[in-house]
This record gives C-alpha cells, structure tokens and sequence, in this order.
C-alpha cells in the first residue's frame, strides 16, 4: 500500500512542477542559443556543424576560432573552426536532448524549416519545455531520494517540492536550457543512486556514465566526477575497478569526439582553469554566499536549516555521503569564487550555483530523517523549515514570473558594475515591486 501510495505522490509532484514550471513565463534564451539547433544538426546532417542551416544575419567567416570570457556580438554562442560553424558551449546537453528533439521533428514541431531556415522562438519554446519537464523529473527524483532515506511519504513530498520551488531549479534551471539543467538532472540520479548503494549494492557502470556526462554537460562536473571516484575507491573498493574502466571509456570517447570536431583534446570552453584565482575569492566569496542578488543563502534560506541539522544528527547519519556531499558542495562555491565572472552575467540569483542542489537535497533527506525520529525538537524546527521553505519559494518564484527581476542585470549593468550585488536599496529579488 505504501509503495502504491508512494509511486501517486512521485507522478502529482511530477505534473505539480511540470505545470509550474511550464506556465511561468521567463524563458531568456542566452548562452544556450542554438544549442537544440546543434541537436537538429546531429539527427538531420549527422554533424554538429551548423553550416547546413540558414541563421538570419550570422556571417560565419566573421565568428572567432574561439572566445574568452567577453561574449561581444549577437552570435556569441558559436565560433568558427576550420570553416565549420560550432555551438561554442558544451554539447553534452545537445546529445542528450536527441529523444526530445527527434520527438518534436516526428511531431511536425522542429526548430527548422523546411527550407533549412532556423527559427528562434521555435527553440525558444523548445528549450523551455524541455527545462521543464526535465526539472520536474528531477523533482520526482527528489521525492524518491527522501523515500530511500526512510522518510514518511508526505515528508518527501514537502522536501521535494521545496527543492523544487524554493531553489535555483525554478528561477533558473527550469526556465531555459542552461548547462545547469542537464548537470542537475545528472546529478540527481548520481545522488540517488549513491544513497541506495547501501541497501541494493552500487551500479558503478550506470554511475561512472552519469558523472562522464555531467563533465560533458559542464566543466565543473569534474567536481562531484572527482570527489564521488574518491569516495568510490574508499567505501566500494570491490566496484573500483568497473568504475574506473568505465570513466576511462568515456573520457576517450569525449577526446576523439573533441579531437574530431574541435580539432584538439580538449576544447576552449573546458580550457578556462588558467582563469581562476585566489585573488578573486576574497571579493567573491561573500557575494556568492549572503549578497541580496547573488547570494545563495540569501535566495536559499533553507540551506541553513539543511547545514544546522547536517551538523546536529552529524553522528546518526551516513557520515561518508554527509562528507561527500558537503565536498562536493565547498568545492563548487570556491571553483565559482575563483571564477573572474563569479556573478554569472544577466543570472537571477545564485545561478552559478544551481549544481548544488542535488547534494543539498542529499544532506536534507538524511538530516530530515533524524529530525522526524526527534520528538522533542521536531515541531519548532519543522515550523522553521517550513517559513524557511515559503520564503526561498517567494524569492525564487519571483525570478521565474517576474521580467522586472529578469532585466534587473541588465538594468544595473551587472557585467561592468559586479559590485551592485551588494545593493540592499535595490535587488534583484525584489525588483518590479
């Protein structure tokens, strides 16, 4: 009865997020531009290459060979490598959009004419049903992951939600196709799969899979890829070795796919380590963490909750995933502390940081689970989560459903003035009101 129950609740918080989601009305195409595109190009020419299309007003012998940090130009997404007109930024997330793409072409919906024509809104409301549907995926993940913690069926359902509502899953990832929103997705699986590795054993080849592609979907995947080897290698030495033979299939895969196409073993875009700096953290750091625009405590509050109870039941939970989440965690701000463009351009919030959350979401059902075991603490600290929860909720709706709090970067000029993050007169999440 409990299973049936269970498996209810997981589809209504799938189709409650997907319905949320979808009507919100925020989808600003940016660095994702053409990334569906990229995915047509791969079912139709069987290349990534996107000179078989006619894009209005690109002239491809204008693009660079490669970018840096400035994204000057209306085409800044492609560049222009060996006389081939390439999707600049990671294309993890174009092959694992095939299904969805191939669905909407059998479907009479594609990006393309049938003239080879490329239609922006087209993609535009493509990428933002995909979002949506893959981040209520992931919220069904997060119900799943409070069930496999032992959690009361309502319990998850809240958790679930909450991760779901009250993050940078609604105002960002689910709002168009970031990097973000495939690496999310990704890591929720890897996350749940390691928290039931205890009870029904590890599938290191499945694993290994999901932590390759979340690099391929996003350079800083090779936190959680790194952090989650190393736990492997401690915990389930006798899963090692599958493990890394298969990390090491991938990785070659990815070179001679970047070989081929780029022509060199890793592309411009994963290249971007030399720009990292201690210098930049000191000014960063605090900005990431508690400014009113970028801070992600400020837009999250409920990772206060998550970290005091981590800490409270420290001794009654699975101090291994504890330790790995909150690594993998630390790791992630300082890589976006070290970063020059640490505030994410035109973001709302915390965007950089979207990647996060799953291995919040993992401490949080481990930690809820003690808090439910607490009589005594429970019901205060249960009212605290829940005003926490509707506050983050608050504030990260506001980003999906708010164009005011969208323009907000632009508006301030945050790219040439980082420093107006720091702006209690003025933030973002308050912006339009």
């Amino acid at each position: 009865m409990r299973c049936a129950n269970a498996g209810r609740v997981r589809l209504l918080v799938f189709l409650f997020c997907f319905v949320v989601f979808s009507a919100s009305p925020v989808t600003v195409l940016l660095d994702s531009q053409f990334a569906l595109l990229t995915t047509e190009s791969l079912l139709k020419n069987r290349t990534p290459a996107l000179n078989g299309f006619r894009i209005a007003g690109l002239q491809p012998r204008a693009l660079p060979a490669a970018r840096g940090l400035a994204q000057p130009g209306r085409f800044y997404q492609l560049v222009r490598v060996h006389g081939r007109v390439l999707y600049d930024y990671p294309h993890g997330s174009c092959f694992l959009s095939l299904p969805f793409v191939a669905l909407l072409d059998a479907l009479g919906i594609p990006a393309v004419g049938s003239n080879g024509v490329y239609h922006l809104v087209a993609e535009v409301l493509q990428e933002k049903l995909l979002a949506a549907l893959l981040m209520a995926a992931a919220s069904a993940i997060f119900f799943e992951m409070g069930m496999r913690a032992g959690l009361p069926v309502s319990w998850s359902a809240a958790i679930a939600v909450g991760g779901a509502l009250g993050t940078q899953v609604w105002s960002s990832a689910s709002r168009t196709l970031w990097s973000q929103t495939w690496e999310v997705m990704l890591s929720s699986i890897a996350a749940l799969l390691l928290l039931q590795g205890k009870q029904r054993g590890l599938r290191p080849i499945v694993l290994a899979t999901l932590l390759a592609w979340m690099y391929f979907v996003r350079p800083t995947g090779a936190v959680a890829l790194a952090a989650v080897t190393v736990y492997i290698c401690l915990v389930y030495r006798s899963d090692a070795a599958v493990f890394l033979v298969t990390l090491a299939a991938w990785g070659l895969i990815f070179v001679f796919y970047w070989i081929l196409i780029f022509g060199r073993p890793l592309p411009d875009y994963y290249r971007q380590g030399n720009l990292l700096g201690l210098t930049h953290i000191v000014e960063a750091l605090p900005a990431i963490l508690i400014s009113p625009s970028r801070g992600l405590l400020v837009f999250v509050p409920t990772i206060l909750m998550v970290l005091y109870l981590t800490v409270r039941y420290r001794a009654e939970i699975d101090r291994g995933l504890a330790i790995l989440a909150l690594t993998v965690i630390s790791a992630n701000v300082l890589l976006v502390a070290a970063f020059p463009n640490w505030w994410g351009g035109w973001s709302y919030g915390p965007r950089l940081l979207t990647g996060t959350i799953p291995w919040f979401l993992l401490l949080a059902v481990m930690a809820f689970r003690r808090l439910n075991a607490d009589p005594r603490r429970r019901p205060m600290l249960t009212r605290l989560a829940l005003g926490l929860t509707l506050l983050a909720i608050a504030m990260n709706g506001w980003g999906a459903i708010s164009w005011s709090a969208t323009m907000w970067s632009k508006d301030v000029g945050i790219n040439a003035h980082p420093e107006r993050v720091w702006d209690w007169r003025h933030p973002q999440f308050l912006a339009g009101f």
